[in-house]
């Protein structure tokens, strides 16, 4: 009897999570970068329901020493010397600084709610070979992370609300 009872209690767990991630926006199949790229992206669209994204290209890319110390908003000779060596240490451990770049394209409502197609580019710069550490405030998002995009907006008089 708790054989059946256990088999039964299993099953039901189990439609009723697939039930909330098939009803829900998170999707385990997408990466986290892609997740943060569409969160981003979606908070600066007028109508960020109707999004729906047709096509994405991934591309990565080893990052130069030059785009590494930019980064590190490097001030002082010490400064680049210590950086300069990291970026040397984590080439050699062959976990070398990598630039991920997405394009989305994507069909939104514009301001008269026709769905329009779009196209995004999205970098996350990873201090290793790795993408799983993007998150919403670390992609750049059409060349502006998401405080950058606000400040810009804001001193544009762009923003509601």
């Amino acid at each position: 009897m708790n054989k059946w009872l256990l088999m039964a209690s299993t099953a039901a767990v189990a439609a009723v999570a697939t039930f909330f991630v098939l009803n829900s926006d998170y999707n385990p199949f997408v990466s986290p970068m892609t997740r943060a790229c569409e969160v981003v992206l979606k908070k600066r669209l007028l109508a960020p329901a109707g999004y729906k994204r047709v096509e994405i290209t991934e591309n990565s890319e080893p990052l130069s020493l030059d785009d590494y110390l930019k980064d590190r908003n490097t001030t002082s000779e010490s400064e680049r010397l210590l950086w300069t060596r990291m970026y040397n240490d984590d080439i050699v451990g062959k976990n070398p600084p990598t630039k991920f770049t997405l394009f989305i394209s994507y069909d939104a409502p514009n301001a008269y709610g026709t769905p329009v197609r779009g196209l995004s580019m999205c970098e996350y710069r990873s201090i290793s070979a790795s993408k799983l550490n993007a998150a919403w405030y670390s992609v750049i998002v059409d060349n502006f992370t998401q405080m950058g995009w606000l400040k810009d907006q804001l001193v544009k008089g762009n923003l509601q609300n």
